[in-house]
């Protein structure tokens, strides 16, 4: 339950900034306008090439560093993305915890969670716009994202001593 509660105080803070943004739709087939958009809602997100050549979008998401990376694009011309996947890593002093994960994904329910070799935990979140999704749809999303990591990160350095 606790955790539900935080992520909900973290979503609704984010909602004069999704109000704020424009109405239409986004779509991972235009890299430039779902950078707009976030740019628009508040976020801070640069424009960059992946190295397939595919859009990728840095974003901030509650202070996190992350990426917005785009799949099902052509892969002559890199256009007509389909999908965007949003990610984080969290960079630990010691390997998570398999329990710790186990834990997250037992009470969270659209959360995704990975480890790296580092044992390090990646936070993904999917999301299918095929043709265009409508931008507040769009942007509930990536505030949900944005809690959630949050939500993580509060939990992977919990056991961490700050003062180390």
């Amino acid at each position: 339950m606790r955790t539900c509660l935080g992520a909900l105080a973290a979503m609704s803070a984010l909602l004069p900034s999704v109000a704020a943004a424009q109405s239409g739709t986004v779509s991972a087939s235009n890299a430039e306008g779902m950078a707009r958009t976030l740019s628009e809602a508040g976020y801070s997100v640069t424009t960059e090439t992946d190295s397939y050549g595919d859009p990728l979008l840095i974003a901030d998401f509650n202070g996190y560093e992350g990426q917005v990376i785009f799949y099902g694009c052509d892969e002559g011309t890199h256009d007509g993305c389909d999908s965007v996947q949003f990610t984080v890593g969290l960079d630990r002093r010691d390997p998570m915890p398999l329990a710790m994960v186990n834990d997250l994904l037992a009470n969270e329910r659209f959360i995704s969670i990975s480890l790296d070799e580092e044992g390090d935990p990646w936070v993904t979140w999917d999301v299918v716009t095929l043709g265009g999704i409508p931008a507040d749809v769009f942007l509930h999303a990536v505030g949900q994202f944005s809690a959630q990591v949050e939500l993580v990160a509060d939990t992977v350095f919990s056991e961490e001593d700050p003062g180390v």
